[in-house]
């Protein structure tokens, strides 16, 4: 996935570059279009894409189009589950059901904003 590149000097031991492989490429490639497979990945995961994507200039549509696809059904499910009484269960429940409508709110309202803006051409070139 990456190969060594070239070797520089500097103040203390030799450094290695590194550069990213035809095979490296696509790997990130695809996983950039993977969307997470749970809500709780979305804050880690799902946002890392979205900052490379912005940062290459790319248009997330697709991803968060997919991505809406995969925690639908999840969405649905945990919003028709029923605490069987009071406790820390139905405070879980009530968390995971918070959480996930504030999850799928976000997809709406970021996928709308880049429905109307598109790919911003927004990335850094360092």
């Amino acid at each position: 996935m990456v190969s060594p590149d070239a070797v520089e000097a500097g103040r203390g031991p030799l450094r290695t570059v590194y550069a990213v492989t035809p095979l490296g490429r696509e790997s990130v490639r695809a996983w950039l279009a993977a969307p997470v497979g749970h809500v709780r990945d979305v804050r880690s995961h799902l946002l890392l894409k979205l900052a490379l994507l912005d940062r290459l200039g790319s248009d997330p549509r697709a991803l968060l189009a997919r991505q809406k696809a995969v925690l639908a059904p999840i969405a649905e499910a945990i919003a028709a589950e029923r605490a069987a009484g009071p406790g820390f269960d139905a405070i879980l429940l009530a968390w995971r059901q918070e959480t996930t409508a504030a999850t799928m709110r976000f997809l709406d309202a970021i996928s709308a904003s880049s429905g109307a803006h598109g790919a911003h051409g927004g990335g850094r070139q360092d």
